[in-house]
């Protein structure tokens, strides 16, 4: 597996994932870089016959900040400072650049904040305008249900954001922004269309045991926006992907996506026969 980074950036990322690791802050890779990456480590064949996926070359990192306070956030910032990193708050709060061409966005993720403890909230509040809840969707599952990948030009492992946490998050940007963030619709096309539907449902199944609302909500998004060619996340998928290329060809991969969300939900509905929303 490649990450698509040039080298000094890639080994820039190494040094800020070991230096964050030896904080004791986890970190997770997620966004845009991890589905090709997904798709490769749960199903090669898959991701052998899969067309290209969207290319980028912003890295997202989600890093678990224990609750005790600002103190270990300070520490976070000032070890990217120290490595020299500089912080791009005007563009974006989390953005991180620095002179090899990284671009970094690093996510504080407060302990707890997805089941609502107050501290944690409360901190989420310091750098988080929007709906905590809903931002942070799906961002503990991804920390601690993580997928370990060998990037064979680095010789090194990676983690990466599992498949309800990283469909969890991407579903959730769309719905938030549909009009810019269409490369979320279409990264949850792709990674399902090519990945094998019979793991898409075995990994859902696992997910439901760890977190069921999670999957609820993903299996629901899936049913309202991914299954019907005419719904608004196949026709993103489409302008995203396919905009310069003809209607007519442009058939044949709705229709794909289509059957490839269908037969996800039919599995699901079959080995989780107690949730009516996948059916």
């Amino acid at each position: 597996m490649r990450l698509p980074l040039a080298p000094a950036a890639q080994e820039r990322l190494f040094q800020i994932i070991d230096a964050l690791d030896a904080l004791g802050c986890r970190c997770v890779l997620v966004g845009g870089l991890v589905p090709p990456l997904l798709l490769e480590a749960l199903d090669p064949e898959g991701f052998a016959e899969a067309s290209d996926p969207r290319v980028t070359r912003d890295c997202d990192l989600a890093v678990r900040i224990a609750m005790e306070g600002e103190s270990e956030l300070d520490r976070t910032h000032a070890q990217l400072s120290a490595l020299g990193m500089e912080r791009r708050a005007s563009e974006n709060q989390f953005r991180w650049r620095d002179p090899v061409g990284l671009h970094l966005d690093l996510v504080p993720v407060p302990a707890g904040i997805e089941a609502g403890d107050p501290r944690a909230v409360s901190l989420a509040r310091e750098f988080v305008q929007r709906d905590t809840a809903l931002f942070f969707r799906g961002y503990e599952l991804a920390l601690s249900d993580r997928v370990e990948v060998h990037l064979e030009d680095a010789s090194r492992t990676l983690q990466i954001a599992g498949l309800v946490s990283l469909l969890a998050m991407k579903l959730q940007a769309w719905t938030d922004r549909r009009i810019e963030r269409r490369r979320d619709a279409r990264d949850v096309a792709w990674l399902l269309r090519y990945l094998s539907p019979g793991l898409a449902a075995e990994h859902l199944a696992r997910g439901h045991a760890l977190r069921p609302d999670l999957v609820v909500e993903v299996l629901t998004r899936l049913r309202a926006s991914f299954s019907d060619a005419d719904h608004d996340g196949v026709s993103d998928y489409i302008r995203e992907a396919y905009s310069n290329i003809a209607e007519a060809y442009c058939e044949k991969h709705r229709r794909a996506v289509v059957a490839a969300v269908a037969e996800v939900l039919r599995q699901v509905a079959r080995g989780l026969p107690e949730l009516e929303l996948a059916r």
